[in-house]
């Protein structure tokens, strides 16, 4: 059985940006808790089924099966819900390939999925903040094709977001799952 892989996950996400950009700046509203509610209607679903999608594809073994630990059917707070269940849902400083779940203080739902890229130390705001660099995109669920899952992928970027754990932001630390340690992390 192949091993929960967070460079896997990074990579296989990354093969769908269309070059290779910079992370752009991060803008005031990252902070403040009605601004930064930037998302759109669909995007507590789509971004879910953009990170199934990309789980699935990283972790699919050759005999067509895949030991992503999470349902392809799920939204962010469906996503939150199965991670806390596992006791990978947490405030913590997030490892490369975590899961960032963005929370909308006004809907009080989480709206948005992102794959930690890489979080960067920021000595003024620690314990508050994590400036983190993401790939984040979506994706409309099809119709499985010979028992395979398939979501067409409507678009992927990077980005940078500022993740307040204050203001509700959670991390899914899924490799932790793996029972067999942490020799797959991303150094």
């Amino acid at each position: 059985m192949l091993p929960l892989s967070p460079a896997m996950f990074i990579a296989t996400a990354a093969g769908w940006l269309a070059r290779d950009d910079d992370y752009p700046s991060l803008t005031d509203n990252e902070l403040d808790p009605l601004k930064r509610d930037d998302h759109r209607p669909n995007d507590s679903v789509m971004t879910a089924a953009f990170i199934g999608q990309i789980g699935y594809w990283a972790h699919r073994q050759s005999q067509g099966n895949s030991v992503w630990p999470f349902s392809l059917d799920a939204d962010c707070d469906a996503l939150a819900q199965s991670a806390d269940e596992c006791g990978v849902l947490t405030r913590e400083w997030p490892d490369p390939g975590a899961i960032l779940l963005r929370w909308s203080t006004v809907e009080r739902r989480f709206t948005r999925a992102s794959i930690v890229v890489k979080a960067i130390d920021s000595p003024l705001l620690r314990d508050w903040t994590y400036d983190c660099r993401v790939v984040e995109g979506t994706a409309i669920r099809r119709k499985a094709v010979d028992g395979m899952p398939d979501a067409q992928i409507k678009w992927v970027r990077r980005a940078r977001r500022r993740c307040c754990p204050t203001l509700g932001d959670r991390f899914i630390s899924w490799v932790d799952l793996d029972a067999r340690g942490r020799t797959e992390r991303v150094a």
